[in-house]
């Protein structure tokens, strides 16, 4: 019952019949490991992990739950979840691809927070390398995308629509996943007057539905919208992201790859606000490369993938840079948040138009569910342990440096 209903998004009876399978017996790993989940999301950090150790406490070979609070806590040597992972090691190779994955990314956590960098990323490699064999990407279809951008998203068919009497303004925060994206979500869902969605497919879902209804695909769709159809497909997503907070005249969209639809974004939503999280590819990309995403982002798992797909992506950012006015993207470096955190989160809510909330300062005292990576860093007031942080593993990450270098310095994915 709990998973059904987690399954439909109706995550506090989740919780309750959860809680009631674990009143009945407080050893069903399952039910305790999936309640502990939900608190996770829910910042309820001490709770979850008092679940997880019950899930692992009934089963000490489930290895989801050893992953689950593997990414919530900070491991010293002397830990003895540490000395469990460890000890287990040999015996992985009995369990399924699927499982191993986790053990190997909650094993690199363990490793990476204890300072045993080599190992830790040996970890990591092994992890990744399993999972690129269980899902490989293939960048050809995004390739014929960035390659099709320029010629198709030209001055001609770039052009504002009127914006009229619509009250409702969609945020979209777009840029490289583990660029800072869910920590802009949380500044500015602090404050009063922002809903903030997560990470939602209705901008995919109804520019593919478009392409279906034309028989024809993204971007080439663009080429046969009229501005009727713009503002009706525009008019769809508004509806649709609106059924989430109808009470609410701002609503983040968080969706990191809606950077490959700006130019969509600009004609069918007038009244949009358009915010980029950049970060030094190295760190965003190592980043990636050390979590274990619950949907998608197939090109994570590998370094040459990795940095193919920062390529892919800062090309299409210097397309609509250049492209759209100059006011039209506004840019939010992970670094200089970590530096500046008061001033830029003011220039955020100024440009998006809205009088000046401090809650926006307590950001991490926002009880909002965050379902993403980030879901403990957004817990913690502004640290700056994270920057950089790829250096620990300098001589490993050789393969993406060589890829990504050229687009290291922030103003060649910002021109």
């Amino acid at each position: 019952m709990g998973a059904s209903l987690e399954s439909l998004g109706e995550k506090q009876t989740a919780k309750i019949a959860y809680a009631t399978a674990i009143a009945l017996n407080p050893n069903h790993a399952e039910a305790q490991n999936n309640l502990g989940a939900i608190y996770s999301e829910e910042g309820r950090l001490d709770e979850a992990r008092l679940h997880f150790t019950s899930a692992i406490q009934a089963n000490p070979a489930f290895i989801d739950a050893h992953y689950n609070l593997s990414i919530i806590k900070t491991y010293t040597l002397d830990d003895p979840h540490l000395n469990f992972l460890e000890s287990i090691t040999q015996k992985i190779n009995d369990y399924s691809i699927s499982t191993s994955i986790h053990y190997y990314f909650a094993l690199g956590k363990a490793l990476d927070d204890t300072k045993q960098y080599a190992r830790a990323f040996k970890a990591y490699a092994e992890g990744n390398r399993l999972h690129s064999l269980l899902l490989p990407w293939d960048e050809n279809q995004l390739h014929e995308i960035i390659k099709q951008l320029p010629n198709i998203f030209t001055n001609s068919l770039i052009k504002k629509p009127e914006v009229g009497n619509e009250t409702r303004c969609p945020i979209f925060i777009v840029g490289m996943p583990r660029a800072g994206t869910t920590l802009i979500e949380q500044i500015l869902s602090s404050h009063k007057s922002i809903y903030g969605a997560g990470e939602l497919s209705i901008l995919d879902d109804i520019i593919q539905e478009a392409c279906q209804k034309k028989n024809m695909s993204f971007p080439t769709l663009a080429t046969t919208l009229t501005d009727k159809e713009f503002h009706q497909i525009g008019n769809e997503y508004l509806n649709r992201t609106w059924k989430l907070a109808p009470n609410k005249n701002y609503i983040i969209d968080k969706m990191p790859g809606n950077c490959f639809y700006i130019g969509m974004i600009y004609r069918m939503l007038p009244t949009a606000k358009i915010i980029h999280a950049i970060r030094d590819p190295m760190d965003s990309c190592f980043s990636c490369f050390t979590h274990l995403f619950k949907n998608g982002m197939l090109f994570a798992y590998d370094l040459i993938t990795l940095g193919n797909y920062y390529r892919l992506y800062a090309q299409a950012m210097q397309h609509w840079f250049t492209i759209l006015p100059q006011n039209a993207i506004f840019n939010v470096p992970y670094e200089e948040m970590v530096e500046n955190h008061e001033m830029l989160s003011k220039q955020l809510i100024d440009y998006i138009g809205l009088s000046w909330d401090t809650n926006c300062l307590n950001f991490y005292e926002n009880n909002r569910t965050v379902k993403t990576a980030s879901l403990t860093q957004v817990r913690k007031p502004i640290y700056k342990t994270s920057v950089q942080r790829w250096r620990h593993f300098t001589k490993e990450l050789e393969p993406l440096l060589q890829i990504v270098s050229p687009y290291r310095n922030i103003k060649e994915i910002n021109a």
